[in-house]
Parts: structure tokens; sequence; C-alpha cells
């Protein structure tokens, strides 16, 4: 069932972009003046799923190729967007505030992602070896 999952997710556009959309719409709605019951660091685990969903889905559009340099890209693509969505949140969305402790969740989220990515890879190399 879980490989199934995650073999969709192999070269798929479209869930890269509905991924990107949904972490964008997450980042840059302004924030609620009435938040309701606070759960402590939730905001942090919810930056760290959607980073490293977000490094997953981008990661997985080449999953069939040697493509050392494409992740590199990837990672320091992501990196960039932690940086300057921390800092739009701080200066520009309103109720939103850009926090440090955010943007290392945002990182430990891709290191996930990355993770996640290479431990798919590894076992899918090791299966094609296997036939």
């Amino acid at each position: 069932m879980i490989r199934s999952i995650f073999t969709w997710f192999e070269g798929n556009y479209v869930m890269t972009v509905l991924c990107s959309l949904l972490v964008c719409i997450a980042l840059f709605m302004p924030g609620d003046p009435d938040p309701g019951p606070e759960i402590p660091h939730l905001d942090k685990l919810v930056h760290l799923l959607l980073f490293g969903g977000l490094c997953f889905c981008w990661l997985m559009l080449r999953i069939n190729e040697n493509a050392s340099r494409y992740v590199i890209t990837v990672l320091l693509a992501l990196i960039l967007f932690t940086v300057g969505s921390e800092i739009i949140q701080f200066y520009w969305i309103p109720l939103r505030s850009g926090d440090w402790l955010d943007g290392l969740a945002d990182f430990a989220g891709i290191l996930m992602g990355l993770i996640v990515y290479r431990q798919w890879l590894k076992t899918k190399q090791s299966k094609a070896v296997k036939q």
C-alpha cells in the first residue's frame, strides 16, 4: 500500500504543483486574530511536515535519473524559499511573524524529505537489482 502511494509521486507534476500551492497558501495566508487554544509547538510540526512533503514531491519528479545536480538545486531552492518565506511573513503578512524557529523547522523538514527520498531511491534500486 505505502509502496503504491510513493510510486504515485514519481514524476507527478500535478502532485508537486498542488503540494507547492498548499505550502504557499499555508505560509502566506494572513494570521488569525483569534487563533483559539494553543497547542505547544504545533506550528513547528506543521512547518516540518509542509517542507518535508514539499522537498519529497520536488525530488520525486526525477526519481528515475541519476540527478545529484537536480537534488542540490532543489535543496538550495528550498533553503532560499525558507529564508524568503520567513522574511515575507515578518514584514508583509498581517498577523504573521517570521520566526527563526519556524525556519529551523523548515530546514528539518527539508532534511526529512531528503532522507525519505534517499530511502525510497535505495529501496527502488535494490528492488531493481533483485529482478
